[in-house]
């Protein structure tokens, strides 16, 4: 039950983060206007209006993720997933999802003042990265609930989880440093073109943001390849369980740095902006949960599930039909 609503979680938290990437790309922003919940004065958009549909369609899938969120919060306190933890994690992404509603809303009553935007990136990815940490925790609480690595996985564990923080770090970087980039227009001043809404003009600022954005990404390059080499070390068991999610992550990885190279060639195309970010988002995702995977192994089986455990195992020499004749006893 706990998987499965982290699951909705996590794939409405995504669909809402396209939606509003789609809604920078085509500069749909303000196609409703600011008298929400109405669009255009109406109570739904104009069906012939692109902008209007794609819009007021971020917003509603924004109020539905906040009803999934909720939902999610009530079910990590059932007796069933309560008791295998992660409550204040369940209880974090209430926290996030409410600060980002409330940026996300005076973005749109105070007509998108500077700043709010990179703002709203911020927390909209914090969020997505801590929900793909807490669908990690309970993906493990699934699979492998009683299991514990042996002393000598553990200091590559350790590593492996540190390397994780790091390239979940360096991604998270990349993505709020390009969105300020991008909505500060300070990426039209680095390439030398003219801005609609310009909120900062210093093209040494400009230069010395890209060149940190840089950093960061070679940061996170250096940090997936540390992660193939902790991987390395595992015995094959855990090697097996987490060499998908490490190449998850680098492949995503390469993918964002490539497009992040056509973007820079192309110069600025909506397309490739947006192409962009969704790979840095899926990127950040990916590697999130990579970190909460590897945090779930390091930590101790819950008790529950070591009984669980303990009266699932039946004893050496000890017939089927008398392990459950003795279980019904």
């Amino acid at each position: 039950m706990g998987r499965r609503m982290a699951r909705a979680v996590a794939a409405m938290t995504l669909f809402v983060l396209v939606m509003g990437v789609l809604v920078v790309a085509t500069e749909s922003g303000d196609a409703c206007g600011f008298d929400w919940p109405y669009c255009g004065g109406k109570l739904y958009p104009d069906p012939s209006n692109v902008k209007q549909v794609i819009e007021y369609t971020h917003r509603l899938v924004t109020g539905l993720l906040g009803l999934v969120v909720v939902a999610n919060a009530a079910v990590a306190f059932h007796p069933a997933v309560r008791r295998r933890g992660g409550t204040g994690l369940a209880l974090g992404l209430v926290a996030l999802l409410f600060l980002q509603a409330g940026v996300g809303g005076l973005n749109v009553l105070l007509g998108t003042p500077k700043g709010f935007t990179t703002l709203d990136v911020m927390i909209s990815e914090a969020l997505w990265a801590a929900v793909m940490i807490y669908l990690a925790r309970r993906e493990a609480d699934e699979t492998a609930l009683s299991q514990k690595p042996a002393a000598g996985d553990r200091t590559a564990l350790k590593a492996l989880r540190r390397w994780a923080a790091v390239l979940t770090a360096a991604v998270y970087g990349t993505l709020v440093l390009g969105g300020f980039f991008k909505h500060s227009a300070l990426a039209e001043v680095f390439f030398g073109l003219e801005p609609e809404r310009v909120w900062l003009r210093d093209p040494g600022l400009a230069r010395s943001v890209y060149v940190l954005h840089g950093t960061l990404g070679l940061s996170a390059t250096i940090a997936a390849a540390a992660l193939g080499v902790a991987t390395a070390h595992l015995t094959i068991p855990l090697r097996r369980r987490f060499w998908l999610p490490v190449a998850a992550a680098s492949t995503l990885l390469v993918l964002e740095v490539g497009i992040g190279f056509v973007v820079v060639v192309a110069g600025l195309k909506p397309f490739w902006v947006a192409a962009h970010m969704i790979l840095a988002t899926l990127s950040l995702g990916a590697t999130a949960f990579l970190y909460g995977s590897v945090d779930a192994a390091l930590r101790p089986a819950s008790v529950s599930g070591e009984r669980t455990a303990e009266r699932g195992r039946r004893p050496e020499g000890l017939g089927r039909a008398e392990f459950a004749g003795e279980g019904r006893g």
